[in-house]
């Protein structure tokens, strides 16, 4: 019960910093795959002919159906593998950051000593090709850019790296950064922990997530409901400040 990542190519023109790379990838994958499932994934070979990973389940705590576990990873692995391959969309599992890595890596396959990674079990094999780059290459810059609003509660104001707000927004629960008037900032500042409306030319990515805001404009919502202080600053058993901001920076 494991699961294989194969560089092909020939391994003895494969270099340490792309073998680095792959293994990166590797590791990314696997963390991505195994979120929320109790298992943990350790090395348990490494082959020199054909450079080679092995990765062996291992179980958080006694408590977990690692068979169960393991066939639910290697799955997602399979049918992520199948959608960027067939120029589908991005894998449910899969981070963003995870996907800017793996295309930074596949850009080569094909026109490098290495023409792609294998992973899977042995009777699961799947192939990540140039094709995977492909995919990956529309995913992450098919964005639209349009007037828009969202909803969120304000999480900080700052003229760092220019004025702009960021904003916890509700539907996708994710902080968006909105780009103010150095002007308007004062007054966004004082909605700190309030529930906001912002409009303004909105980015969304190839899900239609709200990326980043330009020229945005920031009201309190209607009902100005404000997080509590005992919430911000943790009295009451709550998180302390530090926490909570991280929360809300997602």
């Amino acid at each position: 019960m494991v699961i294989r990542f194969i560089v092909q190519g020939e391994s003895r023109l494969v270099t340490a910093e792309q073998f680095s790379t792959m293994v990166d990838v590797a590791v990314r994958m696997m963390r991505d795959a195994s979120k929320d499932t109790g298992v943990a994934f350790t090395v348990g070979e490494l082959h020199a002919s054909e450079p080679t990973i092995v990765w062996a389940p291992q179980p958080v705590d006694a408590t977990i159906d690692i068979d169960r576990e393991f066939e639910h990873i290697a799955k997602r692995i399979e049918d992520g593998v199948d959608q960027l391959e067939q120029d589908g969309d991005l894998p449910e599992w899969m981070s963003e950051t995870t996907a800017r890595h793996l295309y930074e890596a596949s850009k080569v396959f094909g026109d490098s000593s290495i023409d792609g990674l294998v992973l899977g079990r042995h009777d699961h094999r799947r192939r990540i090709t140039r094709q995977t780059f492909r995919t990956l290459d529309r995913i992450l810059h098919e964005q639209t850019e349009a007037i828009g609003s969202i909803e969120g509660v304000l999480v900080t104001a700052t003229l760092t790296k220019g004025a702009h707000v960021s904003v916890r927004e509700g539907v996708f629960v994710r902080t968006v950064r909105c780009d103010v008037q150095p002007s308007a900032l004062p007054r966004a500042g004082g909605m700190i922990g309030e529930e906001v409306l912002v409009t303004g030319r909105l980015r969304r990515d190839h899900q239609g997530r709200p990326v980043r805001m330009s020229s945005a404009k920031v009201e309190p919502l209607g009902t100005r409901r404000r997080v509590s202080v005992a919430r911000m600053a943790g009295t009451f058993r709550g998180p302390d400040s530090v926490d909570w901001l991280r929360e809300q920076r997602g």
